[in-house]
């Protein structure tokens, strides 16, 4: 028999791993009342292509892949828009600031007195 989770990512700071949160519902027959309960569970992301937030499907391995994992990811079942959309637009961001300094270096190049304010900026950015 193999086991599947399905739970919500909430941590993505390893490589290659990743941690859900599982929510089981149960009666509590002295209350009356539904309880919910939480676990957490360790999986092996091969490509790495979940990020925080979105519903994933997780199956046992049925042996350990670490310490802590034994779990991999079987399937996406919600991707979470907003996190891989601020992601892309870190990635453009981060594309354009280094075209705009291969661009600034061209400029600078040109002219010796340039060169020096280059070389003192470089400075005053690798110092902070």
């Amino acid at each position: 028999m193999v086991h599947s989770y399905i739970g919500t990512v909430i941590s993505r700071k390893m490589q290659r791993t990743g941690i859900i949160q599982i929510a089981t519902k149960f009666w509590y027959a002295k209350y009356k009342i539904f309880v919910t309960r939480h676990k957490k569970l360790f999986f092996h992301d091969a490509n790495e292509e979940t990020h925080v937030g979105d519903q994933v499907q997780v199956i046992h391995t049925g042996q350990k892949i670490s310490k802590n994992k034994s779990y991999t990811l079987d399937k996406i079942v919600h991707k979470n828009v907003v996190v891989s959309s601020l992601q892309n637009e870190v990635r453009e961001a981060q594309k354009a600031e280094a075209t705009l300094r291969e661009i600034e270096r061209g400029l600078l190049d040109e002219n010796p007195f340039k060169v020096k304010i280059n070389q003192k900026r470089d400075r005053e950015i690798n110092d902070v």
